[in-house]
């Protein structure tokens, strides 16, 4: 066959180009069953020449088919018919058909020995066979053969291709075994290959568009790389150093036109390839080729810029429109694509551990694309919210966290996560109730002990700490420490538990609580001094104090530079000086070294707390404050020690600079009796002037009556004996400065006046002239008191001063005040009703008249009745059971005292009132002929109120006789009978001498109502009404231990 016609073919092929689109698409359509193998051969190669792939693989096919296959081609053509095999191959590559390529191209290379086989009479050449090793190269790598691929790559350069082959199949040689070393392992290689191509750009004249394809190629084989190094980060760190310096060197030689990289498929391929890459946790290499890649939105203003270059009037042009089609399609989809691409740059910075730029991506995203996938919006805004809250931008938090809630349905698996964010938002904000408000929506969502819930059950306790609600707070803490035993908060929330009970006045738990947490957290940076400080006072409240000191030992020993330390210091000189006021009389050598540590402590105290005052001056006025309880208590050492010197050395360091601190009163109120021994009584009696002044003109709801009372009685003292009665007079009713309109402390001064008349008046003659001007004064002044206004008084004022009328001989003079509280109606006024009541039921029992006990009876009924005040209850049933008494209403009395005896609750704190009760409802059993029980009654008062001599010796005296009773109604029929009686009287006997014994010491003031006296006259009558022998009264010493008396 003449072969001639095959390069005519080849050349024609070249002119193919200049056909038009529809002459190739009648090309495509034409009926190939009719045409010869020359003209499918010239067909084939047209279809190719403008693309067409697939029809020109077709053309190839059914020539070999109607050539009767590849032999019958080889014997035709020799082996000169491998370059038909090698255009058919070509035409396969662009359909990726990669095996039926690689059997065409591996026919290609093998055509001598083919023409060989066949015995093909042509003697022709094929000079394409070396070049179809590049190609079967190629086809071998697409199986992953890279190692036979490079040997045949290398096979083709030892062939020595002609300089124009070289120069068309340079650059994608140059890619394709870089690309296969780096497939190998061999990565050095790989990129010097693949450098060489870049550094031959101008000579070899390789455009931007293949050296962009040379670094994506190059790209996802250090993705394969790095994916398969995954567990080894030394080597993916490696590998993005090789990638790194690579771009640093070629980066800008393919710098494309945002148009050109979408027309040339590069964007889409740069996205990936950036996925990718943080995909296989080469993070900063992503956010590298991230930044190669346009966005859509540069993309089309390039095309609007190209097509501002176009004539005016014209069409846009239809490559222009196709591009401008695809872009609008692909922005379709339901997220935007560049917002896809943020969101690996995020991921990616987020890997990084750059939150700031992270947050930007995410807060860019917020705003930028507001529509989108529910789960990716969602994800954008939780995001954007979780890094606002790492950075402690906490607003922007909030910001993120409300749209969120906005937009998001309210069972999103995120809504949990984004309302903590919020939470420490709204916390940094102090938006307290909103805070309490998104945690009980968590806590009632999730439950306890998950980490959905946590942050929520740590925020909600402590917002309610916060905002004060300490009640409430206590469960929550509780449940936090329950449900995270190991939680990321447990140290915070442990303390502040144990502060909230301190606050709520469960003192106990409170200081278990504290151990615990000093348990779990011996060395905590943030709450060790608090914790111990809090609970060396939480053991002194509960009078532990051995265990306070303790704590405070601890706390001077780990954390000497505390601010801490001024308070503790003076707790702990509480401690001991409370200790040393408590010792027994076989302690008594103990005291004064305990008062010296107390001291010590004080003194301590001012140096740590004066210190602070500069160290720490965010806190000054706290560590002013400490100072100055530590000057004051140590003056009071000082003083009450004897040693008036230093406790004067110590005012004089309380001033100028703690005036206007807590305890300013105290060390002017006190130390003015050792100013006046010291001559400096007038300089005393201004400060103290100050005091009243500061002390009365407090609100009500904050005055210290008692320290008021204090001071005006001391001044008054003190004035007297420096000023003289008449100066002191004369200025407690005009005190300097005092405010006229302040009728409560005007109210006092008068008060006070008529105490120093008083006083003055006793050693007067009460018809002496100088006593009658005392009166005279004394009635004017109550006249001017009653001039004051009772409904201008404050509820406080109006009970204090009350109470202290009701405390004098003259109670009456409370009445007014005590009925003015209760005919108000103000809210403020109802806690101080019930105490009126009280105080009126008291004056009234003391009248005769029967209307009076009557209503007393009524005030004592509705104090037990409300409910309202615990602490009044016992008086009040005490206090009926005496007008019951008084009216020998026994059983009414019986039952009121029964009450009293049953609750153990009632004058828990006051010993002395069960005592009374007690002797009293041995009186009621007696009217009531009940002996028996009356001494029981008797008996229990003797046997546990000891310490309370008239309620004891009264019962005694008591018991006595209904004992003597009991015993006459013993029978004496027999010696038997006998001799038990007379036991009884002996014992009675041995008894009373015991109890008198015991009683020696106590003097008539301490039982006034004389039974003691009594007792000890009738003991001799009894020693002779029952007939004591000297033998019986020599052995009832002995027993006792007295011996013969």
């Amino acid at each position: 066959m003449n072969m001639e016609w095959i390069r005519k073919v080849a050349g024609r092929t070249v002119m193919a180009v200049a056909l038009s689109m529809t002459a190739v698409a009648a090309l495509a359509q034409e009926n190939s069953d009719n045409l010869s193998v020359e003209e499918l051969y010239e067909k084939a190669g047209q279809l190719f020449m403008f693309g067409n792939h697939a029809e020109a693989s077709k053309m190839y096919e059914l020539m070999i088919e109607k050539s009767n296959g590849q032999e019958t081609l080889f014997e035709d053509f020799g082996s000169q018919a491998g370059g038909i095999f090698f255009d058919y191959g070509m035409t396969l590559l662009p359909q990726k058909r990669w095996e039926d390529a690689r059997v065409a191209f591996d026919i290609c290379v093998r055509s001598d020995e083919i023409a060989k086989e066949v015995e093909s009479p042509i003697n022709s050449q094929n000079p394409r066979r070396n070049l179809a090793k590049f190609q079967l190269g190629f086809c071998e790598a697409q199986f992953g053969n890279y190692e036979g691929a490079i040997k045949l790559y290398d096979e083709y350069i030892a062939s020595n291709p002609t300089p124009n082959e070289l120069q068309q199949v340079y650059a994608s040689f140059k890619l394709r075994y870089g690309g296969a070393l780096m497939k190998v392992g061999r990565a050095p290689e790989g990129i010097a290959v693949i450098q060489e191509l870049f550094d031959a750009r101008d000579e070899r004249n390789i455009s931007p568009s293949f050296l962009m394809q040379g670094i994506l190629d190059l790209g996802l084989s250090w993705v394969e790389l790095a994916n398969k190094a995954a567990a080894d980060a030394v080597e993916v760190e490696r590998i993005e150093s090789q990638i790194h310096g690579f771009l640093d060197k070629n980066e800008d030689v393919i710098k494309m036109s945002p148009m050109d990289q979408f027309r040339f498929g590069f964007l889409e391929r740069l996205r990936m390839l950036g996925f990718e890459c943080s995909k296989a946790g080469m993070y900063n290499v992503s956010l590298r080729f991230f930044a190669l890649a346009p966005t859509f939105e540069d993309v089309r203003n390039d095309i609007n810029l190209n097509l501002a270059r176009q004539p005016i009037g014209t069409e846009v042009p239809s490559q222009f429109q196709q591009l401008i089609d695809r872009l609008a399609q692909m922005e379709e989809a339901e997220l935007h694509p560049d917002a896809e691409s943020l969101r690996v740059v995020a991921n990616s910075y987020t890997a990084l551990e750059n939150v700031r730029a992270a947050r930007a991506v995410y807060w860019f995203l917020v705003e930028k694309y507001p529509s989108g996938p529910q789960d990716a919006r969602a994800e954008i805004l939780h995001e954007a919210a979780r890094l606002s809250s790492m950075l402690a931008d906490y607003p922007a938090a909030q910001y993120f966290g409300e749209k969120f809630m906005a937009e998001m349905p309210d069972d999103h698996e995120l809504r949990n996560n984004v309302s903590s964010f919020m939470l420490q938002s709204l916390f940094t904000a102090k938006q307290y109730d909103k805070v309490i408000e998104i945690s009980e929506t968590v806590r009632e969502r999730y439950e306890a002990g998950v980490k959905q819930r946590e942050l929520a059950d740590f925020f909600y306790p402590m917002s309610l700490y916060i905002t004060k609600r300490f009640d409430e707070a206590v469960e929550p803490f509780a449940e936090y420490v329950k449900h995270y035993p190991e939680g990321e908060y447990l140290e915070g929330i442990m303390f502040h538990r144990s502060s909230n009970l301190l606050v709520t006045g469960k003192t106990r738990e409170a200081a278990e609580k504290y151990e615990e947490f000093l348990a779990k957290f011996p060395e905590s940076e943030s709450y060790l001094d608090t914790a111990l400080s809090d609970l060396t006072i939480a053991r002194f409240n509960l009078e532990d104090y051995p265990a306070a000191i303790v704590a405070s030992e601890r706390l001077l020993s780990e954390r000497p530079d505390s601010i801490q330390v001024g308070r503790t210091l003076n707790i702990t000189g509480d401690a001991y000086l409370v200790q040393a006021g408590s010792l027994g009389k076989d302690q008594a050598d103990e005291e004064p070294e305990l008062r010296a540590k107390a001291l010590d402590c004080y003194l301590r105290g001012i140096d740590a707390s004066k210190a602070k005052q500069t160290g720490d001056e965010g806190r000054a006025d706290y560590h002013k404050q400490m100072a100055s309880e530590s000057i004051w208590k140590a003056a009071d050492i000082f003083y009450t020690d004897g040693e008036i010197d230093k406790g004067i050395g110590m005012y004089d360091d309380f001033f100028p600079d703690y005036a206007g601190t807590t305890w300013e009163p105290q060390i002017s109120i006190f130390s003015l009796e050792y100013l006046e021994g010291a001559d400096r009584g007038e300089e005393g009696l201004t400060q103290v002037e100050k005091m009243i002044l500061l002390l009365g003109d407090q609100p009500p709801q904050n005055q210290d009556i008692t320290m008021l009372r204090k001071a005006i009685g001391s001044y008054a003292e003190a004035s007297a004996r420096v000023r003289g009665v008449e100066v002191t007079v004369a200025t407690l009713g005009d005190f300097p400065d005092a405010n006229p309109s302040n009728q409560g402390l005007l109210t006092w001064l008068k008060i006070q006046q008529v105490i120093v008349l008083q006083e003055s008046r006793k050693g007067m003659e009460k018809d002496s002239p100088g006593y009658a001007s005392v009166e005279t004064q004394i009635d004017a002044i109550f006249e001017e008191l009653k001039l004051f206004e009772k409904r201008d008084l404050s509820e406080f004022v109006l009970r204090e001063i009350g109470r202290y009328f009701a405390g004098t001989d003259n109670p009456f003079r409370a009445v007014p005040y005590f009925e003015e509280l209760l005919a108000r109606t103000n809210p403020e006024a109802e806690e101080f009703k019930l105490l009126a009541e009280m105080e009126l039921g008291i004056i009234e029992m003391r009248a005769s008249d029967p209307a009076k006990g009557q209503s007393a009876r009524e005030r004592f009924r509705r104090i037990i009745e409300s409910g309202k005040d615990k602490t009044l209850e016992p008086q009040a049933w005490l206090n009926l059971a005496l007008l019951h008494i008084k009216n020998r209403d026994w059983k009414d009395a019986l039952a009121a005292l029964d009450t009293i005896n049953k609750e153990k609750k009632y004058f828990q704190d006051d010993k002395a009132k069960r005592a009374e009760a007690g002797f009293l409802l041995g009186t009621v059993y007696d009217e009531l002929d009940d002996p028996v029980s009356a001494n029981q009654a008797y008996l229990a008062v003797v046997s546990t109120y000891g310490k309370f001599g008239d309620w004891v010796t009264q019962a005694w005296e008591r018991y006595i006789p209904n004992s003597l009773a009991d015993f006459d109604k013993m029978p004496v029929d027999n010696e038997e009978a006998k001799a038990a009686k007379r036991g009884r009287e002996i014992a009675l006997y041995r008894l009373t001498r015991k109890f008198l014994f015991q009683w020696q010491n106590w003097t008539d003031e301490e039982t006034p109502s004389g039974a003691l006296r009594r007792l000890r006259r009738q003991i001799e009558d009894m020693k002779n009404d029952m007939g004591i022998t000297p033998e019986e009264e020599a052995q009832v010493m002995s027993d006792l231990g007295l011996g013969q008396q």
